[in-house]
């Protein structure tokens, strides 16, 4: 079976048949996937993704490989993964799983147009998912909350300049 090669998230999923309602911008997306209303159990062809992933799995299991390697997810999770690499995913239930990706030319024009000289960790082969301690993670919670009320403020009043 023929690889499939994907640019952005909301190319991916409209191929899956997912739902899209969520998916408004290609260069950047943040979202609960509980909130998309995926079927589950749900396991994704390995495919090849051409942007940036950021998952915060607060409750929930499930797995991901990539290149050939598998972790487990579970709750305090983070991961994160570059572009390029093959990926797939396996969820037997999704509760709170918070995803944000993130395209190359996104970072450069909104946060750094040098963005890997200051962060050389973006283009690390793969950063496994850890668990992070409830402390640790309980910061990043907020941090992602506040990230996502921020974009959805914004497209409500019609604001957004992703």
């Amino acid at each position: 079976m023929k690889k499939q090669i994907f640019n952005t998230l909301y190319d991916q999923y409209k191929r899956l048949g997912l739902p899209l309602e969520l998916i408004k911008h290609t260069d950047f997306t943040v979202f609960n996937l509980k909130d998309i209303n995926q079927p589950v159990p749900f396991k994704s062809p390995l495919s090849r993704l051409n942007f940036f992933v950021f998952a915060f799995i607060k409750d929930r299991s499930g797995d991901y490989t990539i290149d050939e390697q598998n972790y487990k997810l579970q709750p305090r999770a983070v991961y994160f993964t570059n572009p390029g690499h093959f990926r797939s995913f396996n969820w037997q239930q999704i509760g709170d799983v918070y995803l944000f990706t993130l395209s190359e030319s996104f970072l450069k024009e909104n946060v750094y147009a040098n963005i890997f000289d200051e962060f050389p960790l973006l283009l690390a082969e793969t950063f496994p998912a850890r668990v992070l301690n409830p402390e640790v993670f309980e910061e990043f919670d907020i941090l992602y909350h506040q990230i996502l009320n921020g974009k959805t403020s914004e497209l409500e009043i019609g604001q957004a300049s992703y």
